[in-house]
């Protein structure tokens, strides 16, 4: 049995804007991805909860700072055949997600290099 997995992987220079996580996520679900992985989010802790209303359908894990200057998003699509199996935020800049497709494992990373270390 072949399980075909579809990523998408962007920078998307803050995700401030209520209407900027609509968009995002209307074009998501459109284009159904199943593994997103996003940088420069610009979120905090705070904002968390508000961004996850956006996402339904898809399990969220956040690797920020203490600013809004950083950050790392990985979503999974519920009921993709996905399994996640750990998450590690590392830094406001890397987030390592472990997961398993149909039993076998992969390792996910969400990272980038900033032009200026702020944090």
């Amino acid at each position: 049995m072949l399980l075909m997995v579809v990523l998408l992987s962007f920078n998307v220079n803050g995700l401030y804007s209520h209407s900027k996580w609509s968009l995002m996520w209307q074009m998501l679900k459109a284009a159904h991805v199943d593994l997103i992985v996003i940088q420069k989010t610009y979120l905090m802790q705070k904002q968390e909860y508000a961004f996850s209303l956006h996402a339904q359908g898809h399990e969220i894990f956040y690797s920020h700072g203490t600013s809004q200057l950083a950050g790392v998003l990985l979503a999974v699509k519920r009921n993709a055949g996905i399994s996640v199996t750990k998450f590690l935020p590392v830094s406001p800049h890397l987030g390592v997600l472990d997961i398993l497709v149909m039993e076998q494992p992969y390792r996910m990373l969400a990272c980038y290099a900033p032009t200026q270390l702020k944090e």
